[in-house]
């Protein structure tokens, strides 16, 4: 995960963004499961179901359609 913080002259927050690996998140939640052994299969169906339904929104527009600051010379 990474996260970038923008702040204008007198230090107040303007803009806040967080990007994280799908995948690497994917890895830890299953990466401990034995998927050898059939109990664990419906686990594991639950787990990538839980994750893709959080990935496959829109962003909130509140998000997308930020106003740029306004930044001094």
């Amino acid at each position: 995960m990474t996260a970038y913080f923008i702040f204008d002259a007198e230090e107040n927050l303007v803009c806040e963004r967080i990007y994280f690996d799908t995948l690497t998140l994917l890895k830890q939640l299953i990466g401990g499961l034995d998927l050898r052994n059939p109990r664990n299969w419906v686990l594991a169906a639950r787990c990538v179901r839980g994750l893709l339904k959080t990935s496959g929104d829109k962003p909130h527009p509140a998000l997308t359609r930020t106003t740029p600051p306004a930044f001094a010379d």
